[in-house]
């Protein structure tokens, strides 16, 4: 089943800068959906999603800040 995510939805998740979840919200409500997890699990879920991705980001801008190249 394929979840069709609302405008609504979009809207808001942009307006509180949380647009990026929209990448794995499907795959997420499918697993969620599969494994009947209760809503307070699956909100924690996508917030633990958000929580690793900025942290990536900023460990990304600190490395390019302090110019460390990890290919080298």
């Amino acid at each position: 089943m394929t979840d069709v995510i609302s405008t609504d939805l979009k809207k808001s998740l942009r307006r509180l800068r949380l647009s990026p979840l929209l990448t794995t919200l499907p795959d997420r409500l499918a697993l969620a959906r599969k494994q009947r997890m209760p809503h307070q699990d699956f909100l924690l879920l996508l917030l633990l999603d958000e929580i690793s991705r900025r942290d990536s980001m900023a460990a990304t801008r600190r490395a390019e800040r302090a110019r460390l190249n990890p290919d080298s």
